[in-house]
């Protein structure tokens, strides 16, 4: 081989060296440039779904307020807990029983239940009174539960006598 031959492949490998770092060098930023792609297209997705979910949640609110507003007026606030004791002492004195409040507490709040209103009632009258005396605590439209209730009958004069307590869930 000749001088000017080798030194044409020297140069030719030379620059064959050149063009595939160059080359390298090129597919490697693309790749990166891929992968920033890759990774922004992911996160555009991710908050197009939180966008989509806010006004998800906003649609439900706005759907729902008259059923929470319902919902609302199963519950009665602490501050209403007196006009409430009063409301059923009318209505008793209404019915002609004699009503008494016999127990007024409030179990505060825990981690698993919400407040609660323990309220108890002592209560005498006729049998058809005591009876929807009885039907009006049953359907009294809050959250509650009864766990004792206690009725008697006097045999001498006919009346009935009771008892009841109430657990009325309260909101704040």
């Amino acid at each position: 081989m000749s001088k000017k031959t080798k030194h044409m492949f020297y140069l030719s490998m030379l620059y064959s060296v050149f063009f595939s770092l160059f080359l390298m060098y090129g597919f490697l930023k693309i790749r990166d440039q891929g992968n920033i792609f890759n990774t922004n297209e992911r996160l555009m997705a991710e908050q197009n779904n939180k966008e989509q979910e806010y006004h998800n949640l906003i649609q439900i609110t706005e759907s729902t307020k008259n059923d929470r507003d319902t919902l609302a007026g199963f519950f009665i606030t602490e501050k209403d807990t007196i006009s409430f004791i009063s409301n059923i002492e009318n209505l008793a004195n209404d019915m002609g029983i004699t009503l008494e409040t016999s127990q007024l507490s409030i179990k505060p709040k825990t981690k698993k239940t919400e407040p609660q209103l323990y309220v108890g009632f002592n209560f005498s009258g006729s049998e058809t009174a005591v009876r929807q005396l009885v039907l009006l605590f049953e359907n009294i439209p809050y959250h509650k539960s009864i766990p004792e209730l206690v009725l008697t009958r006097n045999a001498d004069d006919g009346t009935w006598k009771g008892s009841i307590l109430l657990y009325i869930t309260i909101t704040s």
